[in-house]
């Protein structure tokens, strides 16, 4: 793993998550003290190198910020990517607006979550 860090995440069972904006998406294993790569693939064979930022819902889903906005099951590997708009098969880096940098969970009395793109 590289020493750029976007964000950390602690998850409901006690195991750290980071996320980096250039080198992908890592788990700490405290048993071996080293970081191993996650690789997070959606249907289309699509792995975004980045990501900005980490939430986890109360199903144990994490929702990844990315070019896109990505949901990962950890117990099963299963991937989604969402992009903004339905027509861009792949999202490209000239494009802003498919850069999800910030994902706030929702309060407890609803039901969805907000993400924010640059």
């Amino acid at each position: 793993m590289h020493n750029d860090i976007d964000a950390l995440f602690e998850d409901r069972d006690g195991v750290l998550w980071v996320a980096t904006g250039l080198y992908g998406f890592h788990r700490y294993d405290p048993d071996t003290d080293s970081f191993e790569r996650v690789h997070v693939i959606d249907r289309g064979q699509f792995e975004p190198e980045g990501f900005a930022d980490i939430a986890q819902d109360s199903a144990g889903t994490f929702w990844l910020g990315a070019w896109g906005l990505v949901r990962f099951d950890p117990k099963t590997g299963e991937t989604s990517r969402f992009l903004p708009h339905a027509d861009l098969q792949q999202p490209t880096r000239d494009r802003l607006d498919n850069y999800v940098s910030t994902i706030e969970p929702a309060p407890v009395r609803r039901s969805r979550s907000y993400c924010r793109g640059e």
